[in-house]
């Protein structure tokens, strides 16, 4: 008889403690998230090599995001602005609120080197949020941003998340583009996000795969040099003194990206 109970109760009870284990194994990390930098069709860095390590990339068909891909393995840093894509999905059944998703900052001196820009074929509007780390301090709120003529400039009185927040539910997914600029520091920067879930605070990092993001400003003495990347020319650095026309008026076709 004592078997039987015993049996009986552990028959109700067991799969409801799975399930809460579970539950709780879940909310340790609830929230999974992939995030990716991603550029527009103009965009600058700066590389703090020699001019001559450049030469292995021009006279190829190379431009765009293919491009930027291989300068950054080089050691270019992204000028003024960096650009992520941010995607968060829930993994518990629960739902979770995010009430706050911040940038932590390590603040240096611009990075001195070459300044490398890719010019423009056409523009591209997006919903946008921002941070900028010309703001004093190193723990940063995101703003809403607008893109007007190439340059992002944050809207509204407050920081996004001092009025909204965001909700999400088992298998959906949000998505963020998220521009971080500076024109005066060069910045090491990571997110984090802040979230309640049943009414248990948490919070997480976001990486660059484990690394922080990077991204530089103005030097006060001037870059090392300042060039362009003549796409519609041979595809080739060119001082960016010298590049007074449009693109359309040198070539017809678009660059890839």
């Amino acid at each position: 008889m004592i078997a039987e109970n015993l049996y009986a109760f552990l028959k109700g009870i067991l799969p409801k403690a799975i399930h809460w284990i579970l539950q709780r194994i879940k909310t340790r990390k609830p929230i999974e998230w992939s995030i990716e930098t991603f550029v527009g069709d103009h965009w600058c860095v700066v590389f703090p090599g020699k001019r001559e390590v450049l030469s292995q990339l021009e006279g190829r068909r190379i431009s765009g995001s293919k491009l930027h891909t291989k300068l950054i393995n080089l050691g270019a840093v992204d000028y003024s602005e960096t650009r992520v894509r941010l995607r968060l999905r829930a993994k518990t059944d629960s739902p979770i609120l995010v009430k706050q998703i911040s940038a932590q900052a390590s603040k240096s001196d611009s990075i001195d080197g070459i300044k490398i820009t890719h010019p423009t074929a056409g523009v591209s509007d997006s919903t946008l949020l921002m941070v900028d780390f010309d703001d004093e301090g190193t723990d940063l709120p995101l703003w809403s941003a607008v893109e007007e003529s190439f340059e992002v400039r944050r809207e509204g009185v407050y920081p996004f998340f001092a009025r909204k927040q965001i909700n999400l539910s088992k298998g959906s997914y949000e998505t963020l583009i998220i521009i971080a600029k500076t024109n005066r520091y060069s910045v090491n920067w990571t997110l984090r996000i802040d979230y309640e879930i049943e009414g248990y605070q948490g919070s997480t990092e976001v990486t660059n795969y484990g690394a922080p993001f990077r991204t530089t400003g103005e030097v006060k003495e001037g870059f090392t040099a300042d060039l362009t990347w003549a796409w519609f020319d041979g595809n080739k650095l060119i001082p960016s003194s010298t590049w007074d026309t449009a693109p359309s008026d040198h070539a017809t076709d678009l660059p890839s990206s």
